[in-house]
C-alpha cells in the first residue's frame, strides 16, 4: 500500500497511519527527515509530528530536513495544527532545513507557519542535498 492525495482523517486504516509515520526518519544520529504529504490535515499533521517528538526523545536529534517537494500548500487549519506542534519542538530543535523544489507557494507557507512557532533557526533552499548543507552550516 502506499499514501496517496486523500485527505487523512481519523478514520485512517492502521496500515495507512503507519505509513504516515513511515514520512518520519532519522537520517543521521541528529538529523530527522520528514516527507511531507501532499495533502495535510490536523490529523496526519498530529500523526507525522508525534514520530516526529518520539525520534526526537529517543534519539536526542536536533535537526529537522522537511521535505515539501509533493506537498501542496496546507490550508488555514493544517496551518494552525502545524504552529502548535512545531512551537512544542521549540526546546529540541536547533534548525530547521526545508526542501521545496521551485514552489513559490510553499515557500510563502512556510513563511507563515514559522512565525508563530518560536523557532528562529529555519532555512529554505530548492534541493534535499542543498536543505542538508545548510543544516551541516549551522551545526
Amino acid at each position: 500500500m502506499k499514501l496517496t492525495d486523500k485527505k487523512y482523517e481519523d478514520d485512517s486504516s492502521a496500515e495507512e497511519i503507519q505509513l504516515l509515520k513511515n514520512q518520519v526518519s532519522l537520517i543521521a544520529d541528529d538529523i530527522i527527515c520528514f516527507e511531507e504529504i501532499p495533502t495535510q490535515t490536523p490529523f496526519s499533521v498530529n500523526t507525522c509530528f508525534d514520530e516526529i517528538e518520539r525520534l526526537v526523545e529517543e534519539s536526542g536529534a536536533s535537526y529537522l530536513l522537511i521535505d515539501l517537494i509533493n506537498a501542496n500548500r496546507p490550508d488555514a487549519v493544517a496551518r494552525k495544527v502545524l504552529n502548535q506542534r512545531f512551537a512544542r519542538l521549540e526546546d529540541s530543535i536547533k534548525h530547521t532545513a526545508y526542501c521545496t523544489g521551485k514552489n513559490v507557494l510553499i515557500n510563502t507557507a512556510i513563511r507563515f507557519v514559522m512565525f508563530g512557532t518560536g523557532l528562529t533557526s529555519y532555512t529554505v533552499s530548492t534541493l534535499r542535498k542543498d536543505a542538508l548543507l545548510e543544516i551541516e552550516n549551522v551545526k
